[in-house]
């Protein structure tokens, strides 16, 4: 299952919440992957901060695809932020949201946390690996 919504209905923490998101500076959505195909994008890496979640957005010449990544990917890739890297994964449709009187903060996509606030709409990826051009890899193992 995937695109369960959490909805909160007080708009005050809502707005709490939006007021810290950031713009990638991208516009655009990554048209560059198809839907639930593989996918490898080479980017600038941008976590935006926030809660309940961290957004990860890559920035693909312009162009912005969100990054459904495991809670670990989060803390181990801070240090790449900013950095250009490569992502391998699985192309998703991300889900449009428009419920009358309430906020959506995130969605689940296959059972990672994926906040909206930040390149919302089109293509995300369901990451497997972020690498460096230097080689470095993460995970240092992927999980088959």
């Amino acid at each position: 299952m995937h695109n369960h919504p959490v909805l909160i209905r007080s708009m005050g923490v809502a707005l709490v919440m939006l007021a810290g998101c950031a713009h990638s500076g991208s516009t655009g959505s990554a048209s560059l992957c198809e839907a639930g195909q593989s996918c490898a994008l080479t980017g600038r890496l941008a976590l935006h901060e926030g809660e309940p979640a961290t957004a990860a957005v890559l920035d693909v010449d312009g162009t912005c695809a969100k990054l459904a990544l495991p809670d670990g990917f989060k803390d181990a890739l801070r240090t790449w932020n900013g950095q250009t890297v490569s992502v391998q994964g699985r192309a998703f449709v991300q889900p449009s949201f428009e419920v009358a009187g309430e906020v959506v903060l995130w969605y689940a996509e296959q059972g990672r946390q994926v906040p909206l606030g930040v390149c919302d709409h089109g293509i995300g990826v369901f990451v497997d690996t972020v690498s460096l051009p230097s080689g470095e890899v993460w995970p240092a193992s992927p999980s088959p």
